[in-house]
């Protein structure tokens, strides 16, 4: 089960920016998607796992009070070991 957040307020989310702060693995991409009720949204980062930044500085989500929302974390193919301490933050206006 993801852990959720609700939205306290209507507003946007924007510039998601993902963090491998110990990289790993064999550079296969990892796909850090926002999810609003438990849906999919245009807010998403892929990532090599041998990467330490990535950002989404174009796509925007439109949110209302009392959406939930999670990080969904996608390997389409095996990265052998998986990056730690990966920190992602986003602007909600």
């Amino acid at each position: 089960t993801p852990v959720q957040w609700r939205v306290p307020r209507g507003g946007t989310l924007r510039n998601l920016r993902v963090r491998h702060n110990t990289t790993a693995g064999n550079g296969n991409a990892i796909v850090y998607t926002i999810r609003v009720n438990s849906v999919a949204s245009l807010l998403a980062v892929s990532l090599a796992s041998t990467t330490v930044d990535g950002s989404n500085l174009v796509n925007t989500v439109v949110v209302a009070a009392g959406d939930l929302l999670d990080v969904e974390v996608t390997k389409a193919a095996d990265v052998a070991a998986s990056p730690i301490d990966v920190v992602a933050d986003l602007e909600f206006i």
